[in-house]
């Protein structure tokens, strides 16, 4: 069947009497009206008091409105809101014509192969998450693009199901933008995206490259850029969870934080005692995120207490023979 990604207040068809000779003329019209879940748990609609139930005795034929062919029967829009809710439903929809020969002929004449129409009607918007890159993260390299795709299973727990993802990948740092192109792996200035098959866990790695150097690489010989990512989901019935919604924005960063030694003020100078180790730390784009030292005792160094621990590296509490580095206790 079809799906479905609106609701709607008429039911609308054709219906005919035709044969080899004169035929009797069409005299009604009926249809009924039914819904299923996932666990095929079928349930009926009441015309009268505009609700569903699980009442097979309501699985009955009711006249259209007016003309018969074409015909029409209305539905309130609230047959499939609120407490009726169809998102998630599979419909079916069966109308039945009778012509107008009398009954002491043997009539009427009833369509017996009713027509059957049957669609799904999915009304909720399609999930996504970008996990990698995180929103407002910094990256020094990156080859892969990582999240999660979803049609949310509710009511019925029947969704249409997901048809596409869609990406966007934009240079913010450009004047004009860029855009990357997926399936020419180059940034181009014009606005391009890319539509591929979905997944509940999509990955993307026609990426640009991490050689900085190069023209279709991150940087293309900067040392720090901005980018954004948008995605697109579309599901069968239609339903859209645009660009503005799915996003991260994400920034390279190619340049090295810078630290300095404040305390002690003096290089190679000589103390008694030195209490305490401090300085400072600075980074132009993703700032400082931990600051360590490295304690080594002079290699040659005769004029101490303790020349046995030259070349030595303090640990916290003693001197050891392998390399050490410690963490500030702030910065």
């Amino acid at each position: 069947g079809s799906v479905q990604s609106t609701t709607f207040t008429y039911i609308a068809g054709t219906a005919s009497d035709a044969s080899l000779g004169v035929p009797s003329g069409l005299n009604n019209v009926r249809l009924r009206f039914s819904r299923r879940d996932q666990a095929s748990a079928r349930t009926y609609y009441n015309w009268v008091l505009n609700t569903w139930t699980s009442d097979s005795a309501e699985w009955i034929f009711t006249p259209v409105d007016g003309a018969l062919t074409p015909w029409t029967k209305t539905l309130p829009a609230s047959a499939f809101t609120g407490a009726n809710s169809g998102d998630g439903y599979i419909f079916e929809v069966q109308s039945e014509a009778r012509d107008t020969m009398q009954v002491p002929n043997g009539g009427p004449n009833i369509e017996v192969l009713y027509d059957t129409v049957t669609f799904t009607m999915d009304l909720s918007t399609p999930l996504a998450a970008i996990q990698q890159p995180a929103h407002l993260s910094y990256f020094r390299t990156l080859s892969s693009l990582s999240g999660t795709a979803v049609d949310p299973v509710v009511g019925g727990d029947i969704p249409s199901g997901l048809v596409s993802i869609e990406y966007q990948l934009t240079d913010t740092d450009k004047s004009p933008n860029r855009y990357w192109n997926f399936n020419t792996a180059a940034w181009q200035p014009g606005v391009v995206s890319s539509v591929t098959v979905p997944a509940a866990n999509w990955t993307m790695s026609a990426l640009p490259l991490n050689t900085p150097s190069l023209a279709n690489s991150w940087a293309v010989t900067r040392s720090s850029a901005t980018f954004l990512l948008r995605l697109k989901l579309t599901d069968r019935s239609g339903n859209i969870s645009d660009f503005g919604v799915n996003y991260s924005t994400f920034t390279l960063d190619l340049i090295p934080p810078v630290s300095k030694v404040t305390t002690p003020p003096v290089e190679d100078g000589s103390y008694l005692t030195v209490p305490l180790i401090a300085g400072t730390a600075t980074d132009f784009t993703s700032g400082v995120s931990t600051v360590q030292i490295r304690i080594q005792q002079d290699l040659a160094q005769t004029d101490c207490t303790d020349p046995g621990s030259n070349g030595l590296y303090w640990n916290g509490a003693a001197w050891q023979a392998s390399e050490k580095w410690l963490g500030a206790g702030s910065y």
